[in-house]
């Protein structure tokens, strides 16, 4: 008889409080030891655990923005935000939606890499290829450390923490080992768990079909698909206006400001998808 899912979250969680928190020196940045019980109570919710890691993280390191995500290596394109924290306290500009050329040099040293690296100055940084910094430069990035989330098996997302604007170029050793901390010893194995759990539910489509209205999905499965507002509109038989305020409702309920970044988004989640949404 195969387990149930409640089942499933049941031993995971088991097994991480095991590894993180029965053994005192597991978590080295101790403060993490309340992350680490907060995240397991979510650990069925992959967006939660995001959420939840990335806005711990950066009120610790006091920075503007933390954001990561899911990927691989072999993946043509990086796209950062699907876990995002923005600091409140200055209008800070979303990575949601954008594109991050996965063969760039400086991203795959990240991928390479074992440890955090610091890119201390973006402006001068010529890890990044000329594209790539150019775009941090228009995100107002001055300062970068980020790595790479492991399991057995190789890499699978990315950890990024970013001063905007202002503040020290340099990171403190305390600000850089809290980093690694908790993105090794507490985000990688809970993320991890919680990428095998959404891997054994439900694909990206049935994730987008409990967000959106039937009528949504059929725009989303043609954004998607890289049709444009008038050629949606075309499609489905619907007005321009109509089909402007379903694609406004969709970024709205996902995060996303752009009709650019929302098509990339889409195309990136339901690429391995043989029937998108599967909406008539």
């Amino acid at each position: 008889m195969s387990e149930t899912r409640e089942e499933k979250i049941y031993k995971y969680q088991r097994t991480l409080r095991q590894s993180m928190l029965d053994q005192k020196r597991t978590i080295t940045h101790g403060p993490a030891r309340s992350l680490a019980s907060q995240l397991l109570l979510y650990l069925d919710d992959m967006t939660a655990c995001w959420s939840i890691g990335t806005e711990w993280l950066r009120i610790s390191l006091e920075t503007e923005r933390v954001d990561g995500g899911y990927a691989i290596p072999s993946d043509p394109a990086y796209y950062p935000g699907q876990g995002e924290s923005l600091s409140d306290v200055e209008e800070i500009p979303s990575l949601k939606g954008i594109a991050v050329d996965n063969a760039d040099s400086g991203v795959r040293l990240l991928w390479k890499s074992m440890k955090p690296v610091v890119f201390a100055s973006i402006s001068e940084e010529r890890r990044f290829g000329a594209k790539l910094r150019s775009d941090l430069i228009n995100a107002g990035i001055t300062t970068k450390m980020a790595t790479a989330l492991r399991s057995e098996t190789g890499p699978f997302a990315l950890l990024c923490a970013d001063r905007v604007k202002c503040g020290p170029r340099d990171w403190s050793l305390s600000q850089y080992e809290t980093f690694r901390s908790v993105s090794d010893e507490v985000l990688r194995p809970v993320l991890g768990a919680a990428l095998e759990l959404r891997r054994n539910a439900k694909d990206p489509a049935a994730i987008l079909r409990e967000q959106l209205s039937d009528a949504e999905l059929r725009v989303a499965q043609l954004t998607a698909l890289g049709l444009s507002y008038k050629q949606i509109a075309r499609e489905l038989d619907r007005s321009f206006h109509t089909i402007d305020h379903q694609l406004r409702s969709i970024r709205i309920k996902l995060g996303i400001e752009s009709h650019l970044k929302l098509a990339r988004y889409l195309s990136h989640q339901l690429r391995d998808c043989d029937n998108l949404v599967m909406v008539q």
